[in-house]
């Protein structure tokens, strides 16, 4: 069988920054800094309170309204308190989807593609490799797949390092017996990390017996094999070789019904409030040169 890695979670960061798209990113900027503008010129001439009659004081306050928390001062103009409150409805809209799929992607991000076929292999442009005796699988092949792939194989021997190479990188593709696979993750406890690609590039090796004619074994491995076979033998050596790690779980809960909640889910949370404090530090910074070259002069 092709083995690949399994799907990995998406990162959070990735996955809330797409909650909303490009355009509609943009727009939220453009009617912020519109309201802003209008806001401001709305306030000049009139008998208004100081939180709006300066750029500045505008824009803080628009920004608090954008992120949710209350403002310094209620406007007390008819029309600056209607442009005020529609900007007000707009972003309770906004902001009530946002930390809606913010809390969702916070605890569940949802996972990457899983590779499926040989051609989405191909197109990923992940390497892959297998033993060379796994040649004689496609060399008499016509499809164009088989043929792309014995132009750009590499060669693994001994197939371990290429399964190993699966659990290291997370980013190869390789043919292997089934068998092999299920022996080497039992031996290091982890299932985790390979997955089968699917049953379409399935090769079945047919292993005979040759005896000399009239040999007395014959008959005697004809019913063996035959006994082991109605018995279900076969089956329950195989079971038990797949899940001797009882300390595995299989591969069937990989996606639990529940999970824990823990410090780590709100990471994406604290590297905006650093980012946040780190900016308002910068311009703090600035301030104080500001002053401290130009008011003295």
């Amino acid at each position: 069988d092709w083995f690949v890695p399994c799907l990995k979670p998406l990162s959070r960061l990735q996955r809330i920054s797409n909650i909303f798209s490009v355009s509609v990113w943009s727009a939220m900027v453009i009617v912020f800094l519109l309201v802003t503008v209008a806001s401001w010129w709305l306030a000049k001439g009139v008998d208004e309170v100081p939180s709006y009659t300066s750029f500045s004081s505008s824009l803080f306050n628009n920004w608090a309204v954008m992120v949710g928390v209350s403002v310094t001062e209620m406007p007390r103009k008819f029309t600056l308190k209607l442009t005020f409150l529609g900007f007000v409805w707009y972003c309770f809209a906004m902001s009530t989807v946002f930390q809606t799929f913010f809390t969702s992607f916070l605890v569940d991000p949802g996972y990457q593609k899983q590779l499926t076929t040989l051609e989405e292999i191909l197109e990923s442009g992940m390497a892959f490799g297998y033993r060379n005796d796994f040649d004689i699988h496609y060399d008499e092949s016509s499809d164009w797949r088989h043929k792309e792939l014995l132009s750009k194989r590499e060669d693994c021997s001994p197939e371990i390092m290429c399964i190993d190479r699966i659990r290291e990188t997370g980013n190869y593709a390789t043919l292997s017996e089934e068998w092999l696979v299920q022996d080497y993750t039992n031996f290091i406890n982890d299932h985790s990390f390979i997955c089968p690609l699917n049953d379409d590039d399935t090769f079945f090796i047919l292993i005979s017996f040759y005896f000399p004619k009239g040999s007395f074994l014959l008959e005697f491995i004809n019913r063996f094999i035959s006994s082991s076979t109605e018995s279900g033998m076969i089956v329950k050596m195989d079971r038990d070789r797949r899940y001797k790690n009882k300390d595995v779980p299989e591969p069937g809960n990989v996606f639990g019904e529940y999970f824990i909640f823990t410090l780590g889910h709100l990471s994406v949370a604290f590297y905006i409030l650093l980012f946040g404090h780190s900016l308002s530090l910068l311009l703090f910074i600035g301030e104080l040169l500001y002053h401290k070259k130009f008011i003295k002069l």
